[in-house]
């Protein structure tokens, strides 16, 4: 059995809405959220929020606080087998979303219980022919079943999306297998994420000193390494500690640039400090 699941958030960490569909089963939660709603976001999802209560379209709905709503989904989720939950474009969005709530409310038996994600774009877009510069739901919807419906409710997208796999026979483990992934993935994803962004704070001095690009520091970032590392191989060798530092070969790549003009500005730039 499959958990078909659809969030929907204004912002990477929130979730203002939480259903999923498992055959005739249905769960469906309103979140109240923590800041206000960005108008663009109450336009696509005709959700507002007056600092207390939550509204659909002008009508309040029932809500509860994130905790709350990861606790009735995680009993609803008990009674369902090994779920596996089907999200369109999920890799990139609704399972790093999901999964920052389960942290930010330290909520990892739910994590525990979940099988896996699987997303249904990149299913969809490899198993169903037909010509078009659009993948997103609604559209395969409306080219793939004829059908028109309440796009960006969550019930709604969940209601459409099973429908939109059962009719193209691809929910077979033959096939979603291929585009499974587990929550592990995603929260290892979500860990390099953090630790990219903490790195590239304390390099910004590099920016505003132009010693590098910004697309560099992306790249010294990317690679793992801080301001802490590169004071401690300038500090160790100098110039050489930068250079092994910069130039060391990962899986067949240099870890970040063979380019001595740029080594010699990151080398300088710690001279001085």
């Amino acid at each position: 059995m499959h958990a078909l699941l659809f969030i929907f958030s204004e912002l990477p960490s929130e979730i203002l809405q939480l259903a999923a569909i498992c055959g005739d089963k249905r769960f469906s939660c309103y979140v109240l959220p923590t800041s206000s709603i960005h108008k663009q976001a109450s336009r696509i999802t005709g959700l507002t929020f007056d600092g207390t209560i939550l509204f659909k379209r002008g009508v309040p709905v029932p809500a509860v606080s994130l905790h709350e709503c990861l606790t009735m989904f995680h009993q609803w989720l008990t009674a369902i087998p090994k779920p596996v939950l089907f999200a369109h474009n999920c890799r990139n969005f609704d399972s790093i979303i999901l999964s920052n709530a389960i942290t930010k409310s330290n909520f990892y038996h739910l994590s525990e219980y979940i099988s896996g994600f699987c997303d249904t774009l990149p299913m969809l877009k490899e198993n169903i022919y037909m010509k078009t510069t659009s993948f997103s739901l609604e559209t395969l919807v409306r080219n793939v079943l004829g059908l028109t419906y309440d796009a960006h409710d969550a019930v709604e997208d969940c209601k459409y999306l099973k429908k939109l796999v059962e009719h193209s026979s691809i929910c077979i483990d033959a096939y979603y297998l291929n585009y499974t992934f587990t929550v592990s993935y995603i929260m290892s994803i979500m860990k390099q994420m953090e630790t990219k962004k903490s790195n590239s704070n304390s390099l910004l001095p590099l920016i505003t000193g132009k010693v590098v690009s910004k697309s560099m520091l992306n790249k010294i970032s990317s690679s793992g390494l801080s301001m802490h590392h590169l004071h401690l191989a300038y500090e160790r060798n100098g110039f050489d500690g930068i250079y092994t530092l910069f130039t060391t070969c990962f899986q067949g790549k240099v870890r970040v640039t063979k380019q001595k003009n740029i080594i010699t500005n990151v080398a300088n730039f710690l001279q001085e400090r």
